[in-house]
């Protein structure tokens, strides 16, 4: 069989020389999908970026060799290394957001990239196939999507733009980090379907990157396993989730109180996102766009509990979130909070879905939570300040040290626990949980959900859980709300509770 992709005894070294990946090898053929498993951490990011020549810096190529259709292409000089980006190797990035340009819009992205890798086609023909490739990744109204900017979409929306515009290219190697991460289960199983089938077709070879053994058993031909920067063994990727522990049984101490949130009669529509002042689509453009978003959603949480809101991915558990958390403006409606236990305002903290696009990439770890601790003066000098910062990343799983480190050098589970961390840091009577896992492997996905529930018991939290998973839901949530299509369509037992399937 021939091969596509092989790997020599890669070694990736940092500035200080800690090997980063250590001697990997593998090889990949035409037409066959590779998975690779692993722990947050592993290394499983860094070789996907080492293969497509996007390392960050002080990361480097310190040993070992990439061929690519017979040739190597490590020692490439840059432009030769970037002509091979799209149509010879694309992927499917783990941080949407920062794999989308913010000022311009999914369709001028979309028609940018054909036009690069299809330059005879003329713009009608551009236009419609970037809407071809947008309905074919089952995007929900995928002409208007065309004319919205990234931050309008969901997770799980611009994960799937960002699988569009890998395929744009038709690259002979497509590399997907975590592609379904934020997607419900049923779309999951489309996204991989249809990268299984283009991979077919095509006989493009995929590496798929995950931590999700369901999703490696649907479509790879075979797995590797990763641990501290090395392939451990092969496997068939057929092993299953560990389980979540049980759900302790709720004591006296945490007892849901009064209300601690209230929301009545929530509404938005896409003018209210573009009215004069608010970053959203050219109020021009949408004068006439009165499309709903959200329809009369209403919902209370009392102290001590946890709401949860489930749905397939696009039906608005986001946007909700983002309301309550005050980052847009209702169109209609009312969100009204009870006052803090010490007779102040209440501050509600978030813990977003996307972690990278929520952490300032040129502030290192110690600056990103020093400073809700400065603002709210709740630490009167550095000694205190610094303790502090050390014990919120010891209690996310993390190193003191690792206070001097940028976001770019953690891997993506790592740095949902840092923007955990920066959500604890103030002190909060309220979090706002937007797919608080959806990045991490089950093993750390459960110590951050035990960890959030035994603060939640200790500390007295409320939670707004916004997730597809059901699992998460059953361990974490006292009440869950099924949203569709921007509406609450049905209140659901914690135990019966399933995610709908894609529309």
């Amino acid at each position: 069989m021939s091969r596509l992709l092989e790997i020599r005894d890669l070694t990736v070294s940092g500035a200080s020389g800690a090997k980063v990946l250590h001697r990997v090898s593998l090889t990949l053929a035409p037409g066959e999908i590779l998975g690779l498993a692993g722990c947050s951490g592993a290394g499983k990011s860094t070789l996907g970026q080492a293969i497509t020549g996007l390392l960050p810096p002080p990361l480097r190529i310190t040993a070992g060799e990439i061929i690519f259709e017979g040739r190597r292409i490590d020692t490439l000089p840059p432009r030769e290394r970037h002509a091979l980006r799209g149509s010879g190797i694309g992927a499917v990035f783990q941080d949407t957001a920062a794999a989308l340009d913010p000022l311009f819009t999914i369709g001028a992205q979309l028609v940018e990239t054909l036009r690069h890798h299809q330059p005879g086609q003329s713009r009608a023909q551009t236009e419609a196939h970037a809407l071809q490739l947008l309905t074919e990744t089952g995007l929900s109204r995928p002409a208007l999507r065309m004319r919205q900017y990234p931050h309008q979409l969901s997770g799980g929306m611009r994960q799937r733009v960002v699988l569009a515009l890998a395929r744009a290219g038709k690259p002979r190697l497509l590399i997907a980090d975590e592609p379904t991460s934020a997607l419900d289960p049923a779309l999951r199983d489309q996204i991989l379907d249809l990268l299984q089938q283009h991979c077919r077709e095509t006989k493009a070879g995929l590496l798929l990157i995950s931590h999700d053994p369901a999703a490696l058993a649907r479509i790879c031909d075979q797995t590797l396993t990763m641990a501290s920067g090395q392939i451990v063994e092969n496997a068939s990727g057929d092993a299953a989730l560990p389980p979540l522990p049980r759900k302790p049984p709720p004591s006296s101490q945490t007892k849901a109180e009064g209300p601690i949130l209230q929301v009545a009669g929530l509404g938005l529509t896409l003018r209210d996102l573009a009215r004069p002042g608010v970053l959203g689509l050219r109020w021009r453009q949408c004068q006439t766009e009165a499309h709903p978003i959200l329809r009369d959603v209403s919902f209370t949480i009392r102290r001590g509990e946890c709401l949860a809101l489930v749905g397939e991915s696009g039906s608005g558990k986001s946007t909700v979130a983002r309301l309550v958390a005050g980052l847009i403006a209702p169109g209609s409606g009312e969100i009204r909070f009870a006052p803090a236990r010490n007779g102040g305002v209440i501050r509600p903290q978030m813990i977003f879905q996307d972690p990278f696009g929520s952490l300032n990439p040129f502030w290192r770890v110690r600056r990103i939570l020093a400073e809700p601790l400065t603002v709210l003066r709740l630490c009167p000098d550095t000694a205190s300040r610094t303790a502090r910062i050390a014990g919120l990343l010891e209690m996310v799983g993390l190193e003191p040290a690792d206070a001097g480190r940028y976001p770019h050098e953690f891997s993506g589970g790592q740095r949902q626990r840092i923007a955990i961390a920066r959500a604890l840091a103030s002190e909060p009577e309220f979090l706002i949980c937007d797919e608080p896992t959806s990045a991490l492997d089950a093993a750390t996905q459960t110590q951050i959900l035990l960890l959030l529930e035994d603060l939640r018991r200790r500390l007295r939290l409320s939670l707004l859980l916004i997730s597809h998973d059901p699992d998460v839901v059953r361990f974490m949530a006292d009440e869950v709300l099924t949203m569709q299509g921007g509406s609450l369509i049905k209140p659901a037992t914690v135990a019966a509770v399933e995610t709908p399937a894609s529309g």
